[in-house]
């Protein structure tokens, strides 16, 4: 599967190391705003860039899990008996053991709420006999909602060249999540999680910031830099957007909210432009 990105080895393991070890060279950030019900695009700056996407892949892990449980392939009361590779993650994780069981209520709010790679292998390996297995019925899914430049290689957002997709593809996520799975959206407003005696707040710093905030998901990663997919509802009227490749956690927060500022501000009946008149597909295939 990496081959056709072409990304050298040597990014690879840069995207381990510390920022300052790893200063890889990115386009403009990406950036992009539409309404949520009727996918008007309000701003945009290279939507179809691809893009590691970081943490905001447990959003679309999220997806998977409540599809798993609408199909009834899983509960959320179930418990999944934690592997050891689930336990031996890297952080950002719970700290759940080897041998654990905890119910799927509860790792889904760890992963959404504390990013917990833990909880998300955990997830991913009881829904798809293993992650590996899992993330390419990731790919799979997601191509069918239209996230045409989307491969996942893991359920965690982990480095990996492979793992890529764009502000486009995220936005139509955000609006898959909303229209498929309305009845667990607000687990994306979560603000902190338990899990016998392990969790803490939320990762989501924008959400607690931003008036009408709703989530949905931070990342980040060198190779990324500051990712956000986020929803906020305001009278109503319900925006989502994305920005991918932030400087620092503050400035992508304060990018995003000038986002919704200004999409708030606009006059939807006068947008004729909407998410899928956005190229699906730009030149190349490689991130940057």
């Amino acid at each position: 599967m990496r081959g056709p990105w072409g990304i050298a080895v040597v990014i690879a393991v840069a995207l381990w190391l510390g920022p300052a070890a790893a200063q890889i060279a990115r386009p403009e950030p990406a950036w992009l705003l539409v309404e949520a019900d009727s996918g008007a695009v309000l701003a945009e700056q290279n939507a179809s860039q691809p893009w590691y996407p970081a943490s905001v892949t447990k959003a679309m892990t999220a997806y998977m899990v409540f599809e798993a449980l609408a199909e009834r392939r899983l509960s959320m009361e179930q418990k999944i008996t934690v592997s050891a590779r689930a336990a031996a993650m890297p952080p950002t994780r719970l700290g759940l053991g080897r041998g654990q069981k905890v119910a799927v209520r509860h790792l889904l709010r760890a992963m959404i709420v504390r990013s917990a790679n833990d909880a998300s292998v955990a997830l991913a390996e009881a829904i798809g006999g293993s992650e590996e297995g899992f993330a390419a019925a990731m790919t799979r899914r997601a191509q069918d909602l239209g996230m045409t430049q989307s491969v996942f290689a893991n359920a965690t957002g982990l480095p990996d060249p492979a793992q890529v997709t764009t502000a486009r593809d995220l936005a139509i996520l955000g609006r898959a999540l909303l229209r498929d799975y309305p009845q667990h959206f607000d687990l994306f407003s979560t603000t902190y999680v338990s899990v016998g005696g392990l969790g803490g707040g939320s990762t989501n710093g924008w959400m607690s910031a931003y008036r009408g905030a709703e989530g949905i998901k931070t990342g980040f990663t060198c190779g990324s830099g500051y990712n956000l997919l986020a929803s906020a509802n305001r009278d109503g009227r319900r925006l989502i957007g994305v920005v991918l490749g932030g400087t620092s956690g503050w400035q992508r927060n304060a990018q995003m909210s000038r986002l919704m500022d200004a999409g708030f501000a606009q006059d939807p009946v006068r947008i004729a432009r909407r998410l899928d008149d956005l190229p699906r597909r730009i030149q190349g295939t490689a991130p940057y």
